[in-house]
């Protein structure tokens, strides 16, 4: 089980998808609720809840088992979680199928009523679709592709980078007049070269006091994974003749979902 408190996140999606983030703010905690849990008269009587719950498990642990397979491929099939990470709909699978279990404990026990653990119940749902819609979102953002191409479009767009045409050199480049040279294009690809943009890449995060979460050869994976870059015999790289030199390049994909929007929307001096 990961427990992390603090401010700072995991990275890579894989690893978020598979954690659930609960925020705090000020006012989500009962204060008088908690004091009162916490007094003289109440704080005793909490490991004796939690080892009626352990001991409850321990007895029906026959029957949990049992009904776990089904019940959990019933919620997760659900799929309430979409467009997302497919671990997201496992999370609300276990927290329902856990939370269900300590209503179970609790109704068993005379600690609540039926109409009490059905509205609880439905809290508890509403509230794990909330926090894995608002976790879905973080993974999303934390897609290391975007940042990828996100630093290497605004770096386009400071001039602090530039490709040159593939036809017409240095003439018909994008980005800044000094930028350093990254790579170059045409009208169906961009031809970056991997050292080059892979070191302004992670210049430009060390400025900034982070760093990217894959290494060159798992990026250059995904990208072939996803579809922006072509391949071939296994290789992320392939011989390009560009002014008369061969060089290795990623040949980024343009098109309609042209990954770099600013320097797609400069028309091509071709």
């Amino acid at each position: 089980m990961l427990l992390i408190t603090g401010e700072e996140l995991v990275q890579l999606q894989s690893t978020l998808a598979r954690v659930m983030v609960v925020e705090f703010n000020d006012g989500d905690i009962d204060v008088e609720m908690m004091t009162e849990l916490q007094g003289p008269e109440r704080k005793n009587l909490l490991p004796h809840a939690m080892a009626s719950y352990i001991l409850w498990v321990q007895d029906n642990l026959s029957k949990i088992k049992e009904s776990f397979p089904a019940k959990f491929a019933e919620l997760r099939g659900n799929g309430e979680i979409k467009n997302s990470h497919k671990k997201m709909n496992e999370q609300i699978a276990y927290l329902y199928f856990t939370f269900d279990l300590v209503l179970k404990w609790a109704l068993e026990k005379g600690a609540i009523s039926e109409n009490d653990a059905d509205i609880t119940r439905q809290r508890g749902r509403d509230a794990f679709l909330k926090t894995a819609t608002k976790q879905a979102e973080r993974i999303e953002q934390d897609d290391p592709l975007k940042l990828f191409f996100g630093i290497i479009d605004a770096r386009l767009t400071q001039g602090k980078i530039r490709m040159d045409n593939k036809g017409s050199g240095y003439d018909g480049h994008k980005g800044g007049d000094s930028g350093e040279l990254i790579g170059y294009y045409d009208e169906d690809y961009y031809h970056l070269i991997p050292p080059l943009v892979w070191h302004d890449v992670q210049a430009y995060l060390r400025l900034e006091g982070g760093h990217f979460p894959f290494s060159h050869n798992t990026l250059y994976s995904v990208l072939e994974k996803r579809g922006y870059i072509e391949s071939k015999d296994g290789k992320h790289t392939l011989p390009v003749k560009i002014h008369g030199t061969v060089k290795r390049v990623l040949k980024i994909k343009r098109g309609s979902n042209d990954p770099l929007p600013s320097t797609a929307r400069v028309p091509d001096d071709e």
